[in-house]
């Protein structure tokens, strides 16, 4: 995809250009913009609510098997060498393989759906049994059960920073910060 996105960009000015969100690695060298680190962004993310992490006894990845979350992934390996908690990454959920003490971070919304529905056919209670973390704010992570804690892009910082780098014309990069939202689910 970035290279057909690259094809387009060779022939527009890159004074002309502001990216927007994904593409840190990719383009950051060429083309000015507010980007997401998520493999930097997750690491820092876990790292900061250790507090919330000791309640678990182990973290798990809830990817799908796919390309898109190659770096979260990525920095999801990075944080496991961290030895803060056993961490591992899975594409699905079993209900006989969840026990208490699990935690785990949804990064896709069809999976959270599966990931809620085993916890409550498996009897646990959300945020005290086990933990549930989801990647990206939407409206209806706060009304999943008694809202669903999410780590999240900084999307109204990314539209300021934005909005302001184009009236004054300022030409640099920048990582938008990323936040967790807590819900007390996780």
């Amino acid at each position: 995809m970035y290279k057909d996105v690259l094809n387009v960009f060779e022939n527009i000015d890159p004074k002309q250009v502001y990216i927007l969100d994904k593409g840190f690695k990719e383009f950051k060298k060429s083309y000015s913009g507010i980007y997401q680190n998520l493999e930097k962004d997750i690491v820092s993310i876990l790292t900061k609510q250790q507090q919330l992490l000791k309640k678990y006894k182990r973290l798990f990845l809830l990817a799908p098997d796919n390309n898109s979350s190659k770096e979260i992934l990525d920095g999801f390996r990075k944080f496991s060498k961290s030895d803060l908690i056993t961490c591992a990454i899975i594409d699905s959920v079993e209900i006989k393989n969840i026990k208490k003490g699990d935690a785990f971070i949804a990064v896709d919304d069809d999976q959270l759906v599966e990931l809620v529905n085993c916890l409550r056919s498996s009897g646990f209670t959300i945020g005290k049994d086990t933990g549930v973390l989801s990647y990206h704010e939407s409206n209806l992570k706060s009304v999943i059960g008694d809202g669903i804690s999410t780590i999240t892009p900084d999307y109204t910082a990314m539209g300021r920073t934005m909005a302001k780098m184009i009236t004054s014309n300022e030409r640099k990069v920048i990582e938008n910060p990323f936040i967790m939202i807590d819900r007390g689910s996780f």
